[in-house]
Formats: C-alpha cells, sequence, structure tokens
C-alpha cells in the first residue's frame, strides 16, 4: 500500500508540473481536466500552434532574460535567440528536451545552475561562446556525447559534468583560458577516453576525473600546483602519467585503485605524497620518489603488488606513513648509500629495513 501510494503522489505531482507549465503560457487548464485531457495541448504548443498565444523562444522571445523553463521542458529541441543575455533556473527533470543551442551571435553570457541536472534525454548541447563558467551541476546526470568549451570559460564548476556516461569527447576551443576544474567536474563519465587539459589550467579539484574508466591518457599542465584528492581515483583504464614540475603536493587517493597504470613520472617539485595516494596501483612496476619529497602518507604504495623496485631519493628520510609499502611484492627500497642506517632506524622505514638497499651505481 505505501508503494501505491508514492506513485499516486508521484503521478500527482507530474500532473501538476505539465499544468503548470501549460498555464505559464497562458492557456487555462481545468482544476477537474484529467491527465489524458492534456495531450491536444501540449500538441497544439509542440507543433507552433496558435503562435500568436503560445509562442515559442526562438521565434517570439523578445527580452534579455529568460527566468522559468517550465513550459519549455515540453519541446525536444530549443534555441536560444541571440538576445538573451541571461538565463535563471533550471529544466525540471521532467523535461522531454534532446537538444539546446544558441543563435549565431548570441549574447548570453552566464548559464544557471543545476541548469539540466538529472535530465537524461539531453544528449546535444552547444554552449554560447561569451560565457565565462559553466555553473554547478549545469550537465550533470544528462547523456550528452560530446561539449565544445568556448575560449572565454575560466572555471568548470564543482559537478558540471557528473555521471554522464555518454559522453566521450570535451573539446576545448583554441586560445582557451581555462584555469580551474572543480570538484568531481567530470567525475564517473565513464565513457571518456581521453582529454587534453589547457596549458592555462593551475587547479584540478577533488574527484575531478574519478572513476572515469575508460580514461587512457591525461596530460596534466605544468601550471598546476596540487592534484586534489581522489582528482584521478579509479582511473582504471589509465596506463602512464607525469607529474609535472609546477605540483607540489599529490593528493590523497590521487591515483588510488588506477590498476592499469604502469608507469609514474614524479617530477622534483614535489614535496609532499598523500595517504592512499597510489594504493592499490596493481600494474606499476616501479617508482623514483625525488629527493623534495618529505613526506609520504599512509597506505600510499599498499596493494602495488607488481612493484620490482623503490628508489627514494632522499638523503633524508622523508615522513612515512602506516604502511605505506605493504604488499609490495617485498620488492627492494632504494635509498642513497650514505643514508641506508639512517633510513633502516627511522620511524616507519624500520618495517622495511630488510629491503632497505644503497642506490645501485651504474
Amino acid at each position: 500500500m505505501i508503494m501505491i501510494s508514492e506513485e499516486i503522489t508521484r503521478l500527482q505531482t507530474a500532473k501538476a508540473n505539465i499544468k503548470t507549465a501549460i498555464e505559464n503560457k497562458g492557456v487555462e487548464v481545468s482544476s477537474s481536466a484529467k491527465i489524458d485531457d492534456y495531450a491536444s495541448l501540449i500538441d497544439d504548443i509542440s507543433s507552433g500552434g496558435d503562435t500568436s498565444k503560445y509562442g515559442n523562444l526562438i521565434d517570439n522571445y523578445s527580452g534579455s532574460t529568460v527566468t522559468n523553463f517550465n513550459f519549455y521542458a515540453l519541446f525536444e529541441h530549443l534555441t536560444i535567440p541571440s538576445n538573451i543575455q541571461t538565463l535563471w533556473l533550471n529544466f525540471p527533470n521532467y523535461s522531454q528536451i534532446k537538444s539546446i543551442s544558441f543563435e549565431a551571435n548570441s549574447q548570453c553570457t552566464s548559464l544557471p545552475s543545476q541548469w539540466f541536472l538529472n535530465v537524461t534525454t539531453l544528449t546535444n548541447a552547444t554552449l554560447p561562446p561569451l560565457i565565462t563558467i559553466i555553473p554547478n551541476q549545469c550537465f550533470d546526470n544528462t547523456r550528452i556525447s560530446t561539449i565544445d568549451i568556448p575560449s572565454g570559460v575560466t572555471t568548470i564548476n564543482p559537478y558540471a559534468f557528473r555521471q554522464n556516461p555518454s559522453l566521450t569527447t570535451v573539446n576545448f576551443q583554441s586560445n582557451n583560458t581555462l584555469t580551474t576544474i572543480g570538484a568531481s567536474a567530470f567525475d564517473n563519465c565513464t565513457n571518456l577516453s581521453s582529454i587534453t587539459i589547457p596549458s592555462s589550467v593551475t587547479s584540478i579539484g577533488n574527484n575531478a576525473f574519478q572513476y572515469c574508466s575508460s580514461l587512457t591518457s591525461i596530460i596534466i599542465p605544468s601550471g598546476v600546483t596540487t592534484i586534489n584528492a581522489y582528482a584521478f581515483q579509479g582511473c582504471t583504464s589509465l596506463t602512464s602519467i607525469d607529474i609535472p614540475s609546477g605540483v607540489t603536493n599529490i593528493g590523497d587517493f590521487t591515483f588510488r585503485g588506477c590498476s592499469s597504470l604502469t608507469s609514474v613520472t614524479i617530477a622534483n617539485s614535489v614535496t609532499s605524497i598523500g595517504g592512499y595516494a597510489f594504493q592499490g596501483c596493481t600494474s606499476l612496476t616501479s617508482i623514483d620518489i625525488p629527493s623534495g619529497v618529505t613526506n609520504i602518507g599512509d597506505y600510499a604504495f599498499q596493494y602495488c603488488s607488481s612493484l620490482s623496485s623503490v628508489t627514494v631519493k632522499a638523503a633524508t628520510p622523508p615522513t612515512l606513513g602506516a604502511s605505506a609499502f605493504n604488499d609490495t611484492n617485498n620488492c627492494p627500497i632504494y635509498v642513497p648509500s650514505e643514508s641506508v642506517e639512517a633510513y633502516k632506524s627511522a620511524s616507519g622505514w624500520s618495517n622495511y629495513a630488510s629491503r632497505i638497499q644503497p642506490i645501485p651505481t651504474v
């Protein structure tokens, strides 16, 4: 009985939403009308109908701001006129819209947060050229396959393209000015196989590409200083990664569970490797830790079961977290020859004393 009651409530809500959408175009709907009675009104509006009464956005909208998309949710394809500068509110999740585009010379400078949140019918979207921010959850849980990011965009906000299993291609227009990829911006885009991050980017947020399980390669720009926590966790197809010279900190869980990762190059600028950073990278065969690293977090390389060697170049043993090199194939840990005894007696490192050896001379 509870399930039936919930279904009745859901249907009543849907009916009310459709009624509101129709009435927003000046069409009165009797309170006693059945939902089946709405069909002819919707068909009339969707096919153009009496445009003097119902209109449609592309032909009849003369203002500069759109504040309600309830009615337009009934359309499958929608083009925003060039005179529109601001869009407010979002498409309701009962929308049937499949594509959204903007007229040439669009004056639109901002999009609403959660614009198409959970609108799983949306498969095609074109962004206006004058926007500078792609807002929070703008296309979260949609089904767009390709997106072109305009050159003026400086920020992709959190969750902007999250959990989109259809997204395969992200194109950045030339002369891109993007600096920030927000938290979970592309999280769970499971069919995204490659992406070239613009050289202007300086910040990659938490979980930014987490569980992009088809991602085979990615180039991190030299301007990035911190790769935040979970940024590439669970990217199970990623085979190699170069940490560029601008990066000082590799965040917690950053590459955890990247089970196809065979090669990692860590720049000399890195000073800290976070907890769980490479845990479970079961295909990783060797790792060189630069001399500037002063901290290696808990479980950082645990379960890297294919490691044949670990080389730590710091003369002074870095602070070492719990179980950092547990379950790593009992491989040798090479350190500077003059520091072997210091490593063997250092806190944390003493657990691996039998594995610590001088770096081989060539």
